[in-house]
């Protein structure tokens, strides 16, 4: 199922996908909103898991007149009133830089950064944590 939704009172042009997996329990739901009036492209992604009291939460900020792609992720415990994890992603896309990720993630109070050389996330290069 796919559906498009445009605001004609503003210079937003809001965009908005679901997709549902039937062979699992997750839901996914894309949206994406562009100001038309900036540089910037404004994508959003959620996914919820219909099996868990969690709510995974994506969200790209992407500005088209640089070489830095910001990605921030949440994760939201729909059964309190807590966030539980915020992840706030940059990465670099200049051709003439390689790909570099920078990660922030926040948990109970506790600040970790950490830089990653591959575009795979999987061994950070450096990792710094501050509390």
């Amino acid at each position: 199922m796919q559906g498009w939704r445009f605001d004609l009172q503003s210079s937003f042009e809001v965009a908005e996908r679901w997709r549902h997996d039937l062979q699992s329990s997750f839901e996914v739901a894309e949206g994406w909103r562009y100001d038309l009036q900036s540089s910037f492209e404004v994508a959003e992604c959620w996914r919820y898991d219909l099996q868990s009291s969690f709510e995974v939460a994506e969200r790209w900020r992407r500005d088209l007149q640089s070489s830095f792609e910001v990605a921030e992720c949440w994760r939201y415990d729909l059964q309190s009133s807590f966030e539980v994890a915020s992840v706030l992603l940059i990465r670099t896309v200049a051709p003439t830089l390689p790909p570099l990720w920078f990660s922030v993630l926040s948990v109970d109070g506790i600040i970790s950064v950490s830089v990653f050389h591959k575009m795979t996330r999987d061994s950070p290069a450096c990792s710094t944590s501050y509390g």
